[in-house]
């Protein structure tokens, strides 16, 4: 029998020969050549989880195809699907749902034919897919794993940092966080986490108000000397953590200046006064001041000096300094390079802080 390249010419063929055909053979590369029907049934919103979930609650699976064209795009689509070789019960079509959230019916073998011309069958490209549960919790696997689903906007998990802590009379102290970056999330709950426990298996929770990230805590109750804490940021989809941190407790409640933070290797940090060294015995070395002694009378803040004695300030004044002795005011003047130096407002003239 001779080969020929129609299926016209194979009937003629027969006819000419007075045959009666019994059937057909079709290659098996032929069995999804269906044309795919690019009718929009619906649009949903990919940013938008829920959608997802109600499209695909009819159906067993969602498939994440993606392939990376020739002229540099890459392409993705989802499949959702019934597993028919596992006896699925459900009468739902087959959907595809496009990038821009546009869900046609029909069979991902055309979809792709079609749409790129891509043959899943004999598949020489890096056409590729994943499959994940048509129900709340695959979907959630699926955006985790691939979040290029929801967009160029889409959340992610949010970053934030553990600040030293402001220390004020007492067990009680503020304690300070940054968010870093809110990964494009609404409705962050803010707030840290206390333990005696580094793995924080039994932890309290204290939410930030307002609009600082901070929250006041009592450690009084704690029993250990020392308390692990570390901040976060929470909602239905995220949960963020910044770095674990740990206070001696009774370090924390002898801060020198009230609302000061607590650095590394005896160093506090104050938001009006700056950073400064701290001794038992009432004296401080000041990043600016250098050796002074340091007297606190609740708002008012006395120190000594070698060069020129008591010095009187507070919150609200500094950085000026009231000479008691001369009566007269000096201003502290920070400098980008060399020693800072204080401005005499009755000789209006620049003194060297030290000998």
């Amino acid at each position: 029998v001779p080969a020929y390249d129609s299926f016209d010419k194979v009937i003629s063929y027969i006819s000419s020969q007075n045959l009666t055909p019994t059937g057909h053979i079709i290659d098996e590369e032929e069995e999804h050549h269906v044309p795919f029907n690019f009718t929009i049934t619906d649009e949903i919103d990919l940013n938008n989880p829920q959608e997802l979930i109600d499209l695909s609650s009819d159906h067993d699976d969602v498939w994440f195809q993606r392939v990376n064209l020739e002229d540099g795009r890459y392409i993705w689509a989802l499949s959702v699907e019934n597993d028919d070789e596992n006896g699925s019960t459900s009468e739902s079509s087959n959907l595809m749902v496009e990038m821009n959230g546009s869900v046609y019916e029909g069979d991902f073998h055309d979809y792709w034919r079609d749409a790129f011309d891509i043959m899943i069958d004999n598949n020489s490209t890096n056409w590729r897919e994943d499959r994940f549960d048509a129900n709340p919790e695959g979907i959630k696997n699926l955006l985790f794993q691939f979040p290029e689903i929801r967009g160029p906007n889409a959340p992610v998990s949010p970053m934030v940092k553990t600040d030293p802590p402001k220390s004020s009379l007492g067990n009680k102290a503020t304690f300070v966080g940054k968010l870093i970056t809110d990964g494009n999330n609404r409705n962050l709950s803010l707030g840290f986490q206390f333990s005696e426990d580094l793995r924080f298996n039994d932890v309290i929770e204290v939410l930030s108000r307002g609009d600082n990230f901070e929250a006041e805590y009592d450690f009084s109750k704690y029993e250990s000397n020392y308390l692990y804490y570390r901040a976060f940021a929470r909602n239905e989809e995220f949960e963020s953590f910044g770095a674990r941190k740990r206070l001696k407790i009774d370090v924390l409640a002898t801060t020198k200046i009230n609302g000061a933070k607590i650095m590394e290797g005896g160093w506090e940090s104050s938001d009006w006064f700056g950073h400064y060294y701290i001794q038992e015995n009432g004296w401080i070395y000041h990043e600016d001041l250098r050796w002074c002694f340091l007297v606190i009378q609740k708002d008012n803040h006395w120190l000594w000096m070698e060069k020129y004695g008591w010095l009187w300030t507070k919150p609200s004044v500094w950085p000026y300094l009231y000479d008691n002795e001369n009566a007269n005011w000096l201003y502290l003047l920070k400098r980008k390079s060399g020693p800072s130096l204080f401005f005499d407002r009755k000789k209006e003239q620049f003194l060297s802080i030290h000998n």
